[in-house]
């Protein structure tokens, strides 16, 4: 039975040289990578299945611009199914209703993601904020470093900022897989590398609760929360009252 499949989404800035192939083999190897995602690689796409070739991966693809290229092992297949410049979105065997998405989105969700330099788009973030809401996705929990790009400055001109995330769909709570992200050390690249893990079989019971950090900044968090909240109860116990409206604020806020 599989345990867990591990994907690497990593900004790399250029693919051209040869201290990058030999970091990217090392961690396909010891994390045995079956998904690939690098955008910016900044070479001809003719050189794809050369690079498809060192790195040991079965298969590719990129997308129409060159920006985005994409390789997995042979025990799994993939279709695209959308292609623009900024985006590459492909259909994995078995995959149902589960979406995924991951990489560098250039926006932050709140300003505890950003340390240095000026002040950050809000309209950006607001606009970014809605997206994820709207499109009913969360954020994948990660450790390590919290900020995944620098501009590799020292000092007071030192920025770093946290561009780089993986996504979920609200679909993925219904299965028994769960999935977590760890932020790699930079390296040939001002982006860390994002390695994810889907773990198989790992829930033995009902989902467990993760609040969302950029949910108290959507337009309609209180409002829910108000609602929720307000709802009569029918016991006279203060604390079953208490558990019973936080119980019902979850599902409210999970919805």
């Amino acid at each position: 039975m599989v345990n867990n499949i591990t994907a690497l989404f990593w900004n790399i800035r250029g693919i051209g040289n040869l201290p990058t192939i030999l970091r990217l083999k090392r961690l396909i190897k010891v994390h045995n990578i079956t998904f690939l995602s690098l955008s910016k690689p900044m070479i001809e796409v003719a050189r794809l299945p050369t690079i498809m070739e060192k790195l040991k991966m079965n298969f590719s693809v990129a997308n129409n611009a060159g920006t985005i290229w994409f390789f997995w092992k042979k025990s799994f297949s993939c279709q695209v199914i959308l292609d623009s410049t900024q985006l590459l979105c492909l259909k994995v065997t078995n995959s149902k209703d589960l979406y995924l998405f991951g990489g560098d989105f250039n926006v932050i969700t709140d300003s505890s993601e950003s340390s240095g330099g000026q002040t950050n788009n809000r309209d950006a973030t607001d606009d970014f904020l809605e997206a994820i809401n709207g499109s009913h996705l969360m954020e994948v929990n990660f450790t390590r470093c919290k900020f995944t790009w620098t501009n590799n400055r020292r000092g007071l001109a030192r920025v770093m900022k946290r561009l780089d995330r993986v996504l979920i769909s609200s679909s993925w709570t219904c299965t028994s897989m769960t999935c977590s992200v760890t932020h790699l050390s930079r390296q040939h690249s001002d982006h860390s590398p994002l390695l994810t893990t889907f773990h198989f079989g790992a829930k033995l019971g009902p989902t467990r609760f993760e609040f969302q950090s950029f949910w108290p900044l959507h337009h309609n968090f209180m409002e829910v929360v108000k609602t929720s909240w307000e709802a009569p109860t029918s016991s006279t116990s203060a604390l079953e009252v208490l558990g019973i409206k936080l119980k019902s604020l979850k599902v409210a806020l999970k919805i």
